[in-house]
């Protein structure tokens, strides 16, 4: 990659800003020293940035103002970047607006797509910015995951989510980074670490669509991270007729376990959520113990272990992490985990962070602490 000026002015300014984040309050010297940099050019940078708006300098001492100098350091301004966050799955169509920092300044379901999503997003954009206190003036950028079980009005076509995306940006002004939703989740597990993995890693996401992702061994990029769909791997099942060839997605997704239970709402109009199909009462059951859940969820947690047991084998990761809505239902984790855990190698253990969580930490490590390619952005 030919590394032009301003390509090289952006990596430098992530790497600013990633160290700001993780260090609060950093010195300019100790700043200049952790990214081999000359005090004349971070000096220069970092005026740039005050002046984005994007840092401030205050005093970072912990103890009241006495004589000397000021302990003067480095933080990140909140205000000075806002990213939409989204993730578009059948379970659920959540939007949240981060500041820099971190926090959340608006939350809310998104509902069922429709042709009408756009203007109403746009809407509640717009009402941000009536509120001072808040500090916001404009989205810097828009993540947006999603699911290959997201649904849209109208026949199904992998182009319906490029076109709400360039609808998207085009309403707000700002690029869009996208995402499947392990390798978002999985991004974000690591960067939650802070450490280089030594042994690769692999996520399964477990929801209406089932879905892996795998960081080899040292990998702690984004663009490290290798994702597919589950949905389609052909698994065995036993019946009373014999033994026959199914699609994983037949017997170990939300809806087959929906479909086992019996729960009448499980084919609910085009666009319809998850929370609406009775997920979250199914999980409650198998957690509450209800046999016929617990049997339903630990034997699909168990088909889920299955049908990746032969890559765990020929990777041996250092750890598996399982997540989506289905993760939260303890039999279906137990079966996964009992399933994998017999050779008693990698350790199994659920993902700590939401789908929207992920969306949040995708977007900020694009838009602020990484150093990413202009056309991994679209449009």
């Amino acid at each position: 990659m030919i590394v032009t000026p301003s390509r090289l002015k952006r990596i430098n300014t992530s790497r600013v800003l990633s160290e700001i984040h993780n260090s609060p309050g950093i010195s300019r010297r100790e700043l200049s020293r952790r990214l081999n940099s000359t005090d004349a050019s971070l000096s220069r940078l970092t005026r740039d940035l005050i002046t984005r708006g994007l840092v401030m300098e205050r005093d970072a001492s912990t103890r009241p103002m006495g004589r000397g100098r000021p302990n003067v350091g480095l933080f990140l301004n909140p205000t000075g970047l806002h990213v939409l966050c989204m993730v578009l799955s059948r379970y659920e169509q959540r939007l949240s607006v981060v500041d820099l920092g971190g926090s959340r300044i608006f939350e809310s379901d998104l509902g069922t797509l429709s042709d009408t999503s756009l203007d109403w997003i746009g809407e509640r954009i717009a009402r941000l910015g009536a509120r001072p206190e808040l500090g916001f003036q404009r989205i810097s950028g828009i993540s947006l995951i999603a699911s290959p079980d997201v649904e849209f009005p109208g026949p199904w076509t992998a182009g319906k989510l490029n076109d709400f995306a360039v609808g998207l940006s085009g309403r707000l002004g700002a690029a869009v980074a996208s995402r499947g939703l392990a390798e978002a989740l999985h991004i974000a597990e690591i960067r939650n670490l802070r450490e280089t993995p030594p042994a690769p890693t692999v996520l399964v996401h477990a929801g209406f669509a089932l879905e892996a992702s795998m960081v080899p061994a040292g990998g702690n990029s984004p663009t490290e991270v290798i994702g597919g769909d589950l949905n389609d791997a052909p698994v065995s099942s036993f019946e009373d007729t014999g033994r026959r060839w199914v699609r994983l997605e037949e017997i170990a997704s939300a809806g087959a376990i929906l479909r086992r239970l019996g729960h009448v709402k499980q084919h609910g109009p085009v666009g319809e959520t998850g929370l609406g199909l009775g997920v979250p009462h199914a999980i409650r059951q198998a957690n509450s113990g209800d046999p016929r859940a617990v049997a339903a969820f630990r034997d699909a947690g168990e088909a889920l272990g299955g049908a990746i047991a032969a890559l765990v084998m020929m990777l041996r990761p250092a750890r598996v992490l399982l997540a989506g809505p289905l993760a939260s239902a303890a039999p279906f984790l137990n079966g996964f985990r009992d399933l994998l855990g017999r050779d008693g190698g990698a350790v199994i253990a659920r993902s700590t962070l939401s789908d929207l969580q992920a969306a949040e930490a995708i977007g900020l490590e694009h838009f602020a602490f990484a150093a990413i390619p202009e056309e991994a952005e679209s449009p």
